[in-house]
Parts: C-alpha cells; sequence; structure tokens
C-alpha cells in the first residue's frame, strides 16, 4: 500500500486528476485507481520516470509523510542488528564465500562464465564484504570496481584488502534498500555473492539494480543451492536426509 498512497499524494501535489496523470503515462486511468489503492503495482520501468516526473527520488515513491517503508515493518532494526553482528566477528572467524566461487555444491565462475569478458567494465557489488570479489574482477581486467555493504566494519576490511592489492576502491556503507549516492545508467554489471538474499525490501533492491545498470547491463547474484537443505558433510562422505512418507530416509554418497 505504501507506494499507492506515495504516488496518490504526489499527484495531488501536482493538483493532478487520475486522469490527467494517467494521459502523461500513457496509461489508463483504471491503472492509476489500481496502483493507489495498492490493488496492483506500476511496472519497474515505469518507476524512474514516475520519479523523474514527481521531481523526487525513486526511493521517495515509497515513501509517505516522510515514513519509510523499511521503518513502517520495522525492518530498520533489523539492518541496524545486522550491520553490528558483522562487526562483533573477530578477523579469524570471518568465512565468506568469493569470486570465482559461488558457493558450496555450485560450479566456479570459471565454468559458468556469467560474467565473462570484464575488461573495461564497470561494476558493482552487493553487500561486498571484505572486497575479495572486487580483487578477483579487478586482475580480470574491469575497469572499476565499486563496493556496497551495509557494514561499516566490512567496509573498513574491504578498503584494507583493496589496498593491499593496489585496487582504487569506490566503497559505500549502506544498505542495499537505499541509494547512497551511486551513479545511474552507469554499471555493466551489479553482482551480490550471497549477499542479496538478506534484503529486506527485494522488489525496492531491484529497482535501484535496474537503475545502476547500463542498458543492457547484466545482473549477476548466488545464493543457496537448494541442496544445501538436505546435505550434510560427515566423515568425509557428502550425507542426503530426505523424508519419503513421514519416515526418515538417510543416504551417503563418497565425496
Amino acid at each position: 500500500m505504501m507506494l499507492g498512497e506515495s504516488l496518490r499524494e504526489y499527484r495531488k501535489k501536482e493538483n493532478l486528476s487520475q486522469e490527467q496523470l494517467a494521459e502523461r503515462l500513457h496509461v489508463s486511468r483504471q491503472a492509476i485507481a489500481k496502483w493507489e489503492r495498492g490493488k496492483a503495482n506500476p511496472d519497474l520501468a515505469l518507476l524512474p520516470g514516475l520519479a523523474d516526473y514527481f521531481g523526487v527520488t525513486t526511493d521517495s515513491l515509497f515513501a509517505v509523510h516522510g515514513t519509510d517503508i523499511l521503518q513502517e515493518e520495522g525492518a530498520a532494526q533489523i539492518l541496524e542488528h545486522n550491520s553490528n553482528w558483522w562487526a562483533g566477528i573477530a578477523e579469524e572467524d570471518l568465512k565468506t564465500t568469493a569470486l570465482p566461487n559461488y558457493g558450496f555444491f555450485t560450479p566456479t565462475e570459471d565454468t559458468l562464465c556469467l560474467f565473462g569478458d570484464v575488461r573495461g567494465k564497470n561494476l558493482l557489488e552487493l553487500a561486498c564484504g571484505r572486497g575479495e570479489s572486487l580483487v578477483w574482477l579487478n586482475r580480470k581486467g574491469a575497469r572499476e570496481c565499486w563496493g556496497l555493504d551495509i557494514s561499516s566494519e566490512q567496509i573498513r576490511r574491504a578498503k584494507g584488502t583493496l589496498e593491499e592489492n593496489g585496487v582504487k576502491d569506490h566503497l559505500f556503507v549502506s544498505p542495499m534498500e537505499y541509494d547512497p549516492g551511486l551513479p545511474h545508467n552507469y554499471f555493466d554489471f551489479v553482482f551480490s555473492i550471497y549477499g542479496i538474499g538478506w534484503t529486506m525490501d527485494l522488489d525496492k533492491t531491484i529497482i535501484l539494480v535496474s537503475e545502476y545498470l547500463k542498458p543492457g547491463g547484466r545482473v549477476v547474484f548466488a545464493w543457496d543451492n537448494p541442496l544445501m537443505q538436505c546435505i550434510t558433510s560427515e566423515k568425509g562422505k557428502v550425507c542426503s536426509h530426505t523424508l519419503l512418507r513421514g519416515r526418515g530416509r538417510h543416504s551417503v554418497l563418497q565425496s
């Protein structure tokens, strides 16, 4: 409902009827009415144009009377908790997944080639952690490697990693649900290795990603392989655990 309420508020500030706004956006009045009632949402491709038309940021479309949708749902406290959690982990206890790896039981980038040739490309990583993936892509010839992370401590670590490897950093401390001032229509790739799944507002995150990307740019992300929920490692062997007709099934595969 928040997006619909925001659109209605901005429309009224401009003294526009639903018919007038529909005509200017080349949609039906019924579409505008459904958006404002929260019965439907505009196509994602329309949101940047809507924001430009009202002279606001895309973020502002998700806020009404200064109250952000994330705060409405109590997510701000969760984001703060997540940020503090990373700061509390000792350096020696950090275990991260970074390129060329995409995670357990998953082929590496050397096999999948999701990025391909990154020479001369601009890349942005969401939840960049310690910056290992950015260093790897820089070695592959990427032109600029930018990173975003909710944790100031992780960004501090990333700065150190990039500096040690002679990589110029473009790093921002921010939740991925907010635009901290990143350039729009600038990146050839926006990617996330085990990060984007932690977003508190996936729709808003994807909208921002679409704004950061150049036309024809790509999104690459990794998250848990479904097998992770039913496989464990025991004594050097991979064990699968599934349920069949109410009874447990246990099978052992040589790793």
